[in-house]
């Protein structure tokens, strides 16, 4: 498929250094949502287990996925989401009708709201991610070992 291993190498430094700017990207966009949002709590009003199906390699296997549905007021006006979906059942969830959460929701746009630990990690991780590809792929090319295969 590639010309050579070191070609290959090229291109696998590229998509780290992709990954690492997109984590950049995510971490400073989410810093700023947080910046400049406003707390609020707000209340599960459902919670449902969901079965999906899908196939792979001719077999078909089912997932049950997790989704709690929650509202809340900004300014008297009650807005819900169902953002917390997760490949947990009704009985591994944290998640129950009737709890309290607090999220942190953007004043321009409060149907705009987040988790304060909802994939804080993920931008970070992304990062880390694209540092690990590109150094290997710097240190590969340094060393050649991609010429003793």
């Amino acid at each position: 498929m590639y010309r050579s291993k070191g070609q290959a190498i090229f291109w696998g430094i590229i998509c780290g250094s992709l990954i690492t700017a997109f984590g950049i990207y995510k971490y400073f966009e989410t810093q700023s949502f947080f910046a400049g949002a406003k707390e609020t709590t707000a209340i599960i009003i459902s919670v449902s287990n969901k079965t999906e199906s899908s196939t792979e390699d001719g077999q078909k296997s089912y997932h049950k996925k997790f989704t709690a549905r929650y509202e809340y007021t900004v300014n008297g006006k009650t807005h819900t989401d169902d953002e917390i979906t997760t490949g947990q059942t009704f009985e591994d969830s944290k998640y129950s009708k009737g709890d309290i959460l607090k999220i942190y929701y953007d004043p321009a746009n409060p149907q705009d709201n987040r988790f304060k630990t909802e994939a804080q990690w993920l931008p970070v991780a992304g990062i880390l991610l694209g540092l690990f590809v590109i150094g290997a792929g710097i240190y590969t090319l340094k060393t050649k070992r991609y010429l003793k295969s």
